[in-house]
This record gives C-alpha cells, structure tokens and sequence, in this order.
C-alpha cells in the first residue's frame, strides 16, 4: 500500500511539472505570477524560471535570469519582481512595475558586491519613476545605478545612465548639469566607436545646449548626428535630427532655414507614422509661419500638431499647439480662440505645477549628492591619508597643507553650491510668476468679452463669470504656494527697528480686518491702557505676526464670535500682545506641535493653521528675544500671548475719554492761520486721527471732520492747503468726498492724500480715479506722511506764487507758464478782466465783479483765495498797482492820471499803496525808467 501510494505521488507530481512547462508560453504572466504566490517552494523555482523564458522570448528583457534549488530565496523573490516590473513596464501598467522595482530593489541591494541584477533592477525602477513624473526618485536611482555599473566597469551601462540623467536635467529644464553628464555619455561612446548610440548621445546634447542658449554648439552636435544616421540609413533618426535642426535655426531667426528643414523631414516621419515628432514639427513650422505674419498657415500647421498630440498624448507638445491656436486666432475668430486657450491654461497649469516642484525636488538631490560625494571623498581622502602616516611619519607637514587645500576647496565647493541654490530659486520664482500671466489673461480675456454686452448672451456670461472664478482660484493657489515655498527659508530677514508709536501701528493693523470679521459677524475689539506708546520696535515683524494670527482667528471663530487683541505693558521696556477668540479651539495632544513646520491637525476641520504660518510667527518672535505661548479650550477659544523687549523713547500717555479732536477744532481760534498751512484731516477713528495730529501739529493749522459729509461741509469754508482722508467712513465714505471735492470749482486744486486699510492695487487705483494725489496704506509710516504733507504743501506754495505773480501783471512775460488747471486759469483771466473794466471807479464793486462771473460774494471769497491765497480786495489792488506800473514804463502820463486811470482818485493813496507794494515811490520808479531810456542824462 505504501509503495502504491508513493507511486501514485511521483506520478502527480510529473505530470503537474509537465503540465506547467506546456501551458507556460501561453499562459498569461499575470496568471503564472499568482500561481506563485499559492505555489510550494519548489514549483515557485519552475514558474519564476517559465516567466523568464518567456519574458526573454518575448523581447521584453535582454537577459535570460534562470533559478535551481540551490538558488537563495531573496535572490530567487528578487528575480521574479525584477521580471515583473519588466513585464508590467512593457505593459504601460508604471504604478504596477514602480511597486514590483521597489521590491526587487530592496533585495538586491543588500549585497554588498555590484552584479547585473543590480544594474538591471536599478534601471528599469528609475525608468518607471521617470514615466510617473517622480523625477527626483529617478534622479536618485539612476545615481545608484551609475555607482553600480561604475562598480561593474560596464562602459556601456554607464554611458545609458548617463544619457537618462541628462534626460532628467533636460525634462526639469536644468541644463548645465545635464550637459556633464551627457558629455561624459558622449566621450564613452566615441571610445566604444558605437555610432548609433553616439548618434543619440549627440541628439540629447543639442537640446540640452539649446535650452542653455548655445546654439553653435547645440548645431555642432545635431550636424554631427545627422550625419551619422543618414550614412547608416536610419531614415526615421535622421529626419528627427533635421527637426532639430530646424528648432536651433529657429532660435537663430533664420526662418527659411528652418522651415526648408522642417519640411523636408515631414514626408519620412509621415511614413514612419511618427506620432511625436510630427507633432513637435508642426508646432514649429506653425511658430515660423506666425513670424513671418502668415496666420492663416500657422494655424493649419498648429491644428495638424494639435491632432497628432491627441493621437500620442504627449501634453507638452499639445500645450504649445493650443497656444499657437489661441494666438493666431485671436484677433480672426476670438470665440474659438477663447477654447483654445482654455484648453492650453489647463494643460500648461498642469505641465508647470509639474515642472516648478520636480525642478526644487531634483535641486534638492543633486546638492545632497554634491554634498554625500564630497563627504565619501573627504573620507577617502583621510584614510589614505591616515595609512600613508603611519608608514611615513615626516609626512605630516604635507599632510597639513592638504588639509588647508581640502579646507579651502570645501569653501569654494560650498559658494559653488549656493550660488546653484540661489539661481535655482530664481528660476522658480521666475517659473512662478510666468504662470501667473496665464490665468491673469483668461480672466482679462473673459471680462473684456462681458463688457461687451450687446454679443455676448445670458450662458455665455455664466460660463465666462465660472471661467474667471476657476482661474482666480488658480492664481489664488499659486500665490499661495509661492508664499509656503518663499517662508521654507533657513533664515528670514534681519531686524529693521525702528521709532514709532506701536499702540497707533497695532490699531491700524486691526482696522485692516474689520471688514473681514464683519462677514462672519465677528466682533473684533483692539484694547489698551495706553492711547500712544512711541518705542523703537521691529514693525515688519509686528505686521507679519499679527496679520497670521489675526486671520487664523478670524478663520476658525464661527460667526457671531469675538476676537479681542490687546497691547498693555507689564515691566518697563517690554510688550505684551494677546490675540484671544471665541473659536474652535486646540486640542490638547496638538498644542505643543503647532509651532512645528507644515504641521496640520490630523483632524482638518480643528482650529489649527496648517502650512508654515505659526512656524514663521514662532521663528519672528524669536528673533525679537521675546516668546509665544498659547492657551487653548475645546469649543471655548484660543489665546495667544507675545512677550518681547522693546527699547523706550519718551513717556507715553493714558486715554482721555473728555478729550476730542473734532471738538477742540471746532474751538480752535484763528489767530496763526496766517503763519501756518492748514491741513484738513477727515477721519472717522478719534485714535487715528490724534495719530495723524501728533506728527503734523507742529508745523501745520489743522481741522478735522469725522466724515465725508461733515469735510465737504466744513472745506467750503476752510479752503485747506491740504486734505488728508480716510477712504472707508460712514455717511459719506472717502471715495465720494474725493470725488465731491474735485467736482467743486472753489476746492479741486487742493492736494488730497487718501488712507486705506486694503492693500490691493485695485484699491490704490480706484482711489487715483476718485481724485486722490497719493494713497496711503494702513498701517503708515509717520515719516512717509510728513514727507508727503511737505511735499504737496511746498508745491502748492510754489505754484501759488508763481501764480499770483503771471496772472495779476498783465506785463509779464509767458516764457514759463505755470501749471495750473485750465479751469483755474480761465477764471482768473476772467477775472482781470473785470476788473480792468471796473478800474475807472475808486471803489471796486465786489457784488458786481461776483454777479458777472456768476457766483456770490461768499463763493468769490473762497475760489480766489484756494487759487492766490489772497482776500479778493487784496488780489484786485494787485491787479491795479500792476497796471499801473506797466503805464509808468510805457506812457508819459503825469502821476496823479496815472492814479485815476487805475482807480486811484487820492495821489497819496496811491503812492503808498505802489510803495508797499513794489519798495518804491512811483516818482522814483519813474525816474529809474528815464534813466534807463536816457543814459547821457546820467552822466
């Protein structure tokens, strides 16, 4: 019985061996794989050795790995996902044949000697990585790749990963350290005398060289690689280079060139159904043609780039046909240029988000590998040197020097590498900023088609309204990213103290988010003991703090919360600052990690800011010797407290709640207004506005209003030299008081300086269109507003003395015309004129000169005066004694005709008047004229 049962063993066994090696070729690899994984381990060896047969039969792999039973079994579990991922790759299934690597990896890079395998297994995970756009894994793989076929002194591996490492530098558009590797690439393979590989070798060289704006070179080497195809008869390859060509004869102008080129590569790629070049053919044979001004051929050869970019799904090539379509239909046909560009942000939104991250992913590998050589060398370098010591002790003098050498090396590899670093970050931000003109242009593209209301239906305005929100969420996203990526700086900016009052700059920076908090219906209060406290601070810092915790507030509190932020002063030249909510709170395993770089609560709605702004708040207040603290409770809210130093300048005082600016201007007497100019301040906030006082009071008369109604009100009477306005205030906001006032004959030459808490530069533009000279952003500096008032204030002098003087003598001389509005100038002609026709009276009629230039007494007063700065009686005697001046040098009438001619019936009167006015007697003034005309008389 036993022996019957044995027999019946073996002979199940056989035919289940025979079985599995007939049904092995055509039994699909995905099926042999699971039957492994259930298989004994002796059937495992059979089927890992049928999936390589078949595999290598196939063609999919160049090397036939077989097993036996002596095989160990991570060897045999490597060859079988080695075998995998190659199956898997020649699939197109990436993410499947990135797994099975990952695990062959890991087996066989456990020894420690380099073998085949290795190389093998490394190539085919770096290409998968390469496919899914993992670039700096590629990257790094590759590397380990090239040490082993180094290792192996396989020249022609290593030549194949050196090409792939110039691929990757070419893809993330960091040429020069492609070309290093590529020319290394290129020198093995002129050694090797393999002219086919050499041909490639070259190929990547001249894109490589192009990019980084070397076309001789770049030319050179696809001269050569053409050359080398067309005399082997690789018809296809030498049309690939001839469209090379013609992009460097492209970049060169040289359009005939270029197009000759292009052209005559069309007919063989067309026959080799080569997808891909034919669709990077096309787009440049489009990009010619549209230089050339010929749109209309541009666009055919755009749309047969475009449909062979589809058939390939290459993205890239599918991108830069999309904007060519975009560009040259633009002005014929702007609805389908519309989709063509809506198209093209997608894909190149898409291709640059790519591109910006794998550039400062592959930065980041290729200096840690800079850095890892240079450590395994500094440790090579040592240990010979340590061996050759202890042989030959005199030695050690050399061996100093070489250590001073390698010291000063290490310094300059270290600048090399900086300077890599910072021309790398440049070029990121660079990137960054480019693709900001793109969603920046479909937005400006959508609104002007909705201005244009008459062709553009109810849907399509939906469609473009949709258009432009997706695409400000985009930009929003980019920002946003660029801001991250900008705070993940080792070190931030040094200290910048300076003088000012912190109390007033914190109240501003509060104001900024009033209008944020009062969407949510949020309560927010700034509170302090202190009505001003002037200290030497850092005020960048400060802004920067308060703006990250407020908005975190402000983002986690619900509505109808409160946010608190208070300033007091506990010790002498210290500050305490608490930014308290209502909000979310933070749970307590989550407080002492917040302040850690891109930490976010693993629950996404809980109250803590995620991405680096609590790191970079934590980093500023350290930098300012101070601390941060935070108390947190579930549903309850969150406190934040600031302690840091500050250095004190004066005594600081208390709030008066008795105190009013507004009153105290309306009790104000006039006595210096003569001395002083007066400065207009319209501002809602009594705080603010004492701000503003306490910098301008010395050396200006200043009024205040709290509103827009109220100053309009008030400036009639006034007629300031200068308006300082908040924009947002009730009853009447800043904007229509600009407005207003430009619109009002008596007060549109005055100087206005508006103040905003919103920092967008479409706020700055509206309120330039409102009128406004200047905008100021809140929080300001005190000296930017004293140097600003100054500024108009002597311009306004200036002008008006220039002013005064052209218009009132009717001799003066028009060689430099002042600039003054036309309206300013027209009204002041007018005015001399009637006057001249009033002259003859000894007493000037104001109510009849008012009554003929259509304005009251009242009215007159105040446009002449905002104009000369002059009483209309003052500037109508100005008018007469320069009249009369001008008939003293030109007429030989007696004095006394002179004085009546200009209004003047008492001679004494009149001689007084022209001597105040001139420092000299008309008889005087006369005699001085005689003279000039008669010199002998002086003799």
């Amino acid at each position: 019985m036993t022996r019957l049962t044995t027999f019946w063993f073996i002979l199940v066994t056989i035919i289940s061996v025979l079985a599995l090696h007939l049904t092995a070729a055509a039994e699909p690899v995905d099926s042999l794989y699971h039957a492994y994984l259930r298989a004994d381990e002796h059937s495992k060896v059979q089927i890992v050795n049928a999936i390589g047969k078949e595999l290598n039969n196939t063609g999919i792999t160049d090397t036939l790995y077989q097993c036996d039973q002596s095989t160990k079994h991570g060897k045999q579990e490597a060859i079988l996902h080695y075998l995998m991922a190659e199956y898997f790759f020649d699939q197109e299934r990436y993410e499947d044949a990135l797994n099975q690597g990952t695990l062959a990896r890991d087996l066989v890079m456990k020894e420690k000697k380099a073998s085949k395998l290795q190389s093998d297994v490394l190539g085919l995970l770096s290409s998968a990585q390469y496919r899914l756009g993992d670039y700096d894994g590629a990257l790094m793989t590759l590397l380990a790749a090239y040490k082993v076929d180094s290792d192996l002194r396989d020249l022609k591996l290593v030549s194949s990963d050196l090409n792939s490492l110039a691929a990757i530098y070419l893809v993330v558009e960091q040429p020069r350290q492609g070309i290093k590797f590529i020319d290394k690439a290129i020198e093995i393979e002129r050694r090797l005398k393999r002219h086919d590989r050499l041909a490639i070798r070259l190929g990547m060289a001249s894109e490589l060289y192009l990019i980084n704006k070397e076309p001789e070179k770049a030319m050179k080497a696809i001269e050569e690689a053409y050359n080398i195809d067309k005399q082997a008869g690789r018809e296809e390859k030498a049309a690939v280079r001839l469209v090379q060509k013609g992009a460097i004869l492209e970049s060169q102008e040289l359009l005939d060139e270029a197009q000759t080129a292009i052209e005559s590569a069309l007919p063989v790629l067309e026959h080799y159904n080569s997808l891909y070049s034919l669709a990077v053919a096309y787009n440049q044979l489009g990009s010619i043609e549209k230089k050339l001004g010929n749109l209309d051929k541009a666009t055919q050869f755009y749309k047969k780039a475009l449909e062979y970019s589809i058939k390939c799904g290459t993205p890239k090539t599918e991108c830069t046909a999309e904007r060519g379509l975009w560009e040259t239909l633009r002005e014929s046909n702007p609805t389908v240029a519309s989709l063509h560009l809506e198209r093209y942000t997608v894909l190149n939104d898409s291709i640059s988000n790519e591109l910006i991250f794998a550039q400062i992913k592959v930065a980041e590998v290729t200096n840690k590998n800079m850095e890892q050589t240079e450590l395994s060398q500094k440790s090579e370098f040592f240990n010979k040197l340590i061996t050759w010591g202890g042989i030959l002790f005199g030695i050690l003098l050399l061996t100093a020097l070489v250590g001073l050498f390698y010291a000063w090396r290490k310094g300059k590899n270290a600048l090399k590498m900086a300077r890599q670093t910072e021309e790398l970050r440049s070029h990121f931000f660079t990137n960054i900023t480019n693709e900001l003109q793109t969603p920046l242009t479909v937005v400006l593209n959508a609104g002007r088609q909705l201005l244009d209301c008459e062709k553009t239906s109810v849907c399509e305005c939906k469609q473009l309204g949709e258009m432009i929100v997706s695409h400000g969420q985009n930009m929003l996203g980019l920002v946003n990213r660029l801001i991250d990526i900008d705070k993940t700086r080792s070190s931030i900016e040094p200290l910048d103290t300076k003088p000012g009052d912190i109390v007033m700059f914190i109240r501003m920076l509060v104001d900024n988010f009033t209008e944020a908090a009062q969407q949510k219906l949020i309560s927010l209060e700034f509170t302090s003991p202190l009505k001003s406290h002037t200290v030497v601070f850092v005020p960048d810092y400060i802004r920067k703090i308060l703006n990250g915790l407020i908005s975190n507030a402000i983002k986690f509190t619900p509505r109808n919360g409160r946010i608190n932020i208070s300033l007091v002063v506990p010790e002498d030249n210290k500050i305490r600052l608490q930014v308290a909510d209502t909000g979310k709170g933070i749970p307590v395993e989550e407080r002492d990690r917040i302040f850690e770089p891109f930490y976010q609560s693993v629950n996404g709605d809980d109250g803590v800011e995620t991405g680096l702004g609590l790191s970079l708040i934590n980093q500023l207040v350290k930098e300012m010797n101070g601390n941060i603290t935070v108390e947190s409770e579930l549903n309850s809210g969150t406190t934040f407290t600031i302690d840091f130093p500050v250095q004190a300048i004066e005594d600081n005082e208390k709030i008066d709640n008795e105190i009013s600016l507004y009153a105290e201007s309306r009790l104000r007497p006039n006595g210096d207004m003569k001395q002083k100019p007066l400065v207009f301040i319209v501002e809602n906030n009594e705080n603010v506005a004492f701000f503003i006082a306490s910098h301008l009071k010395a050396d200006y008369n200043l009024r205040f209003a709290r509103d827009g109604r109220e100053a309009l009100n008030n400036a009639q009477d006034l007629v300031p030299d200068l308006i300082v306005t908040n924009i947002t205030m009730p009853v009447m906001g800043g904007k229509e008081f600009i407005e207003q006032v430009r619109h009002n004959t008596a007060l549109s030459h005055i100087p206005i300086i508006a103040m905003t808490s919103n920092t967008s530069e479409q706020e700055r533009i509206s309120c330039i269109e409102a009128g406004a000279d200047s905008v100021l952003v809140k929080p300001f500096n005190s000296d930017e507003l004293r140097l600003l008032v100054s500024h108009f204030i002597k311009q306004q002098s200036t002008l008006r003395e220039r002013f005064i003087t052209t218009s009132t003598d009717v001799s003066s001389s028009d060689d430099t015309p002042v600039q003054r509005s036309r309206e300013d100038q027209e009204f002041i002609n007018k005015l001399v004129d009637v006057i001249h026709a009033q002259m003859a009276k000894d007493d000037i009629d104001m109510e009849h000169i008012a009554a003929a230039l259509s304005f009251s007494r009242k009215q007159l007063r105040t446009r002449v005066m905002s104009i000369t700065g002059l009483t209309p009686v003052a500037f109508v005697l100005q008018v007469r004694l320069n009249y009369a001046r001008r008939i003293i040098s030109t007429q030989n009438l007696s004095l006394t005709a002179v004085a009546n001619k200009c209004g003047f019936q008492n001679l004494s009167h009149f001689s007084k008047a022209f001597k105040q006015q001139f420092g000299i007697s008309p008889l005087q003034f006369r005699k001085n004229i005689d003279n000039m005309s008669n010199p002998k008389s002086m003799s």
